[in-house]
């Protein structure tokens, strides 16, 4: 499994406004640079179990994995876990407010 690390950031938004762009997967397009689309391929809000598909492009290769969430604390984390596609990878983050901006480590 790739095992992808980086140094925690301080965003100057409160957890609830970092949260909510994290947590809606159809927008990791707008923040990540690989992400090229994501969609929500389950019913209903998103929570442990929801399901998405991804598309990436990395190193000039176009990539789509399915992922499942695995941990969602609203306001504090929220993990996935690939379940298909060209590598298996699992990724999280953890959100830690202090006063008006966040910790996203």
């Amino acid at each position: 499994m790739a095992k992808v690390e980086f140094s925690p950031i301080t965003i100057n938004r409160s957890v609830d406004d970092v949260f909510a762009v994290l947590s809606k997967l159809e927008d990791t397009p707008k923040w990540s640079s690989t992400a090229i689309e994501a969609k929500m391929t389950s019913a209903g809000p998103i929570s442990v179990g929801a399901t998405a598909r991804y598309v990436d492009k990395f190193l000039g290769r176009r990539f789509e994995s399915e992922v499942e969430i695995t941990e969602f604390e609203p306001n504090r984390r929220l993990a996935i876990q690939s379940t298909s596609g060209p590598f298996p990878f699992r990724g999280s983050v953890t959100l830690e407010g202090n006063g008006g901006s966040t910790r996203v480590g």
